[in-house]
């Protein structure tokens, strides 16, 4: 989202572009900015010489931007939201054009992050990126609100070695009539609904597992891609992706790919292009391939993706797991076209 902005920003006259940093660990990921500036006192504390110099930072621009995602609404960090809100509110009394863009709000908001909504300067505009969270906003808050989508559909499929090797596999099973369909496995779904995450790891290979057997015995056209697309911590999609092949039965086994090569979001948006069907508990894997006029089914988390789903008319694909245990089966399932 963040390169897609600056992309953005700059083709329409934008030529000098700041970027708030969290942490220094994040500027690991430059977007070709013309400066930036680390504010992780603010961040952790609220400190005032960090307000201070954000402040004087906004001398020298016209615009800011914030970029909302997923991150705006509290459902990761309260305390991280009202912060960012807190910027918001300091940019637009600084005479900047303040908009929030981009971005979720789930349905169990706290009451903190309302309250910092509610006290932003009228000249803050607001541009969340489904119809759910637009009407969650005017539930609470009289502020300019417009329809928007998610930055990430205006991101470039890229190619590159990695997803040519991918492309290359697919293109040779489609040429004998077989049909591919991308699987991701994402461990963050599924974080917060079981008090023992091994057993939920497990659970979750179990489902997976019995997903592509009872697909592939329904119709052995269809070959599978196993895409990671979150790499992080010991749950990591790529992972998961490698112990769900591991366990699927010698005869299926022979028509499944694990991609091995880590893809940048660019890199998947390329390989999502040519799938037929994707199945992903990322949200953002699923734009890629919605992006590119695939067809996706998502696992719904935080109430953010049924309004993505809704956006594009397809609100029965926006697939729910069952409160408590984790699936085994694909019985388990409830809402979207699993039977189909």
């Amino acid at each position: 989202m963040m390169i897609v902005a600056a992309e953005r920003l700059r083709s329409i006259g934008y030529a000098k572009i700041a970027v708030i940093y969290h942490t220094r660990r994040n500027q690991r990921y430059p977007v070709g900015e013309h400066k930036s500036i680390v504010l992780n006192r603010f961040f952790s504390w609220g400190s005032w010489s960090d307000k201070c110099r954000f402040l004087w930072m906004s001398t020298s621009f016209e615009s800011f931007v914030c970029l909302g995602a997923d991150v705006l609404d509290g459902g990761y960090s309260v305390e991280g939201s009202v912060r960012r809100l807190e910027l918001v509110r300091l940019a637009a009394r600084a005479g900047m054009s303040t908009r929030v863009v981009g971005f979720s709000l789930n349905v169990a908001l706290d009451i903190a992050v309302i309250q910092a909504i509610r006290a932003l300067p009228p000249s803050v505009l607001f541009f969340p990126r489904d119809p759910l969270s637009l009407q969650r906003l005017r539930s609470f808050a009289d502020v300019p609100g417009e329809l928007s989508a998610d930055l990430a559909f205006l991101l470039q499929p890229r190619s590159t070695p990695a997803s040519r090797a991918v492309i290359a596999w697919i293109e040779e099973r489609r040429a004998v009539g077989q049909i591919p369909i991308g699987i991701n496995a994402n461990y963050l779904l599924l974080k917060d609904r079981h008090d023992d995450p091994y057993s939920a790891f497990l659970g979750l290979i179990n489902f997976n597992v019995a997903l592509i057997e009872s697909l592939r015995a329904a119709n052995p056209r269809y070959c599978f891609i196993l895409i990671p697309h979150d790499y992080r911590g010991p749950w990591s999609d790529d992972r998961l992706a490698q112990l769900i092949h591991g366990k699927l039965a010698n005869v299926t086994r022979d028509y499944v790919l694990t991609v091995a090569n880590k893809l940048s979001a660019a890199e998947a948006k390329a390989v999502c292009a040519r799938l037929e069907f994707l199945v992903t508990g990322r949200m953002h894997l699923a734009i890629a391939a919605l992006g590119m006029g695939i067809p996706a089914a998502c696992f719904s988390y935080q109430g953010k993706v049924q309004g993505l789903f809704e956006h594009f008319g397809i609100g029965e694909l926006a697939l729910e797991l069952p409160a408590g245990a984790v699936p085994n089966s694909v019985e388990g399932l409830s809402g979207g076209r699993c039977e189909s």
